[in-house]
């Protein structure tokens, strides 16, 4: 696992950006409070996300930005840009966001949003017990998903 910092050349995005440096469909890398981030704009709105995948560190920045989504160059993991959570594997842990705003030209980077928690199911929807065969990737990433949709995941020891 390797851990990429920002460089000191690259801009303190609580400082703000000029928006013009912030181009549709790029990524501008900085950083917030000394964690690695960067601004995105996708479809004129923008996110502000940590830099690095959370399943082996890999610089987002190098990856794939594809609607409000942007993929690890690594391993394929899609996070959402506006949840900050992971769409597909081997990512189990989210992003970090930050909330970004228009002042005066520039775009600013501000306080960290809180995690995203996904639509609660409504309980009839809900199986008693679920069973997950398998101790592997799959089995993990199923169980993670369930635990963050909030659906309670029983050990039977």
């Amino acid at each position: 696992m390797t851990e990429h910092s920002s460089s000191a050349a690259e801009p303190d995005l609580a400082q703000g950006v000029p928006l013009e440096n912030v181009v549709e469909g790029g990524i501008v890398k900085g950083h917030v409070g000394g964690e690695p981030a960067l601004l995105v704009c996708q479809a004129g709105e923008l996110f502000a996300v940590g830099a690095t995948c959370t399943h082996y560190g890999a610089p987002l920045a190098d990856g794939l930005l594809a609607g409000e989504t942007i993929r690890c160059p690594w391993h394929h993991a899609c996070f959402s840009l506006r949840t900050g959570l992971p769409i597909r594997p081997p990512a189990l842990d989210g992003l970090k966001r930050w909330r970004v705003e228009r002042r005066d030209g520039q775009a600013v980077v501000c306080e960290e949003l809180p995690d995203t928690r996904p639509p609660r199911l409504a309980a009839a929807q809900l199986p008693e017990s679920i069973l997950i065969i398998g101790g592997g990737a799959a089995g993990n990433a199923a169980a993670m998903t369930l635990r963050r949709e909030a659906t309670t995941v029983r050990s039977p020891c």
